[in-house]
């Protein structure tokens, strides 16, 4: 999983630091660098400094600060903007498509059409559709058979390609047959 160009242990990081310093911080104040490479159960020289890169890397993109500690170690904190991109990264694994328990009928396609200079969002955006179990349709074009709007919108909002990304609601279309198969309707 992964978010407007964040790698996973980035990402994994950054939403440990909000939830809580990665839980070290009820014990020890804020989290030292060695305290995260532990939690993370880096082993050898390659896995210590994916860790101490993926914080260095969060921290010259303005989402970390690093203090130094007596001790020579850091302490890790979330700035201002990386907690609102922590944020961000939990609001859209918490999307989820509740069930209704009627279908009332309606398919919901979501279209879109991110440029180049998006990439990873529109690749994010692909990922996110298909793991809140929407089925393609044609290419950047995603079926689903319950209400999911406010899903969308968040989704699209916080990975910044709102506004390349449209919401249909359709009574029936061509080849809904195989969607009803596919859903289980």
């Amino acid at each position: 999983m992964k978010i407007k160009g964040i790698a996973p242990l980035t990402h994994t990081i950054l939403k440990g630091l909000l939830v809580g310093g990665l839980i070290i911080i009820a014990f020890s104040g804020r989290p030292s660098i060695n305290q995260i490479i532990k939690l993370f159960k880096a082993q050898n020289y390659r896995e210590r400094y994916r860790v101490k890169r993926a914080v260095s890397n969060l921290e010259s993109n303005g989402l970390v600060s690093k203090k130094k500690l007596k001790n020579g170690d850091y302490a890790v904190q979330l700035t201002k903007n990386g907690k609102t991109r922590a944020q961000q990264i939990k609001n859209i694994d918490e999307l989820h498509i509740p069930k209704p328990k009627k279908w009332d009928k309606k398919w919901r396609m979501v279209t879109f059409d991110i440029p180049e200079k998006s990439r990873k969002g529109r690749d994010e955006v692909r990922f996110r559709l298909k793991d809140l179990g929407f089925k393609l349709f044609q290419d950047s074009i995603y079926v689903h058979p319950y209400p999911c709007e406010q899903q969308i919108d968040i989704l699209g909002k916080n990975l910044f390609v709102r506004k390349y990304i449209k919401y249909v609601i359709a009574d029936d279309f061509e080849e809904s047959w195989i969607f009803k198969k596919k859903f289980g309707l």
